[in-house]
């Protein structure tokens, strides 16, 4: 069975200043994909994250990280990206 990819888009909030990053992430549901940009974004362990507000709050709430997309990627597309990513 071959692995879908989706590319997902995170924002991060870090008191008024807010940057965006975008994920190729390898994950057999959407869901599960979002999850694991969220929590590649963090440095802090699991355990000492704070889900609220539709997002993760990282280093006690110094960082706010939010998906804003998951989207699902064609096989040949990931494909591409991966060679180059």
């Amino acid at each position: 069975m071959s692995e879908n990819y989706f590319i997902v888009k995170i924002v991060c909030r870090n008191g008024e200043y807010e940057h965006s990053s975008v994920k190729l992430v390898a994950s057999d549901t959407e869901a599960n994909a979002s999850q694991t940009a969220l929590l590649n974004e963090c440095r802090d362990e699991v355990e000492a994250l704070n889900f609220e507000d539709g997002g993760v709050y990282d280093l006690g709430g110094e960082f706010f990280y939010q998906v804003r997309s998951c989207q699902p990627v064609p096989p040949e597309d990931a494909e591409i990206l991966l060679r180059y990513l």
